[in-house]
């Protein structure tokens, strides 16, 4: 009888063991996922930040542009050169 409930209280007590066990293994490999996920989403961010940055730095090198800002000047801030006769539109 007493071995019966030895056996009995050795077998609830390993399977608590292996449960708290599973139980941190599944917390654990939650949160490693939820690092490659937000490694993912940073890496997405990443990749449109990076593009964002080439497309304004090729904005910058047109802006750059004698005859651009020429061209701005006269239609954006209707400037004249010395001696042209400006006109409204």
């Amino acid at each position: 009888m007493r071995k019966r409930r030895r056996l009995r209280t050795d077998r609830i007590a390993i399977m608590a063991v292996l449960l708290l066990l599973l139980i941190f293994a599944c917390r654990r490999g939650y949160q490693v996922y939820e690092l490659h996920r937000q490694i993912s989403e940073a890496e997405v961010t990443k990749q449109e930040l990076l593009q964002e940055k080439a497309d304004l730095e090729e904005r910058k090198a047109a802006l750059e542009d004698r005859s651009v800002i020429e061209r701005k000047a006269r239609d954006d801030l209707g400037m004249v050169k010395p001696g042209e006769v400006p006109y409204v539109r």
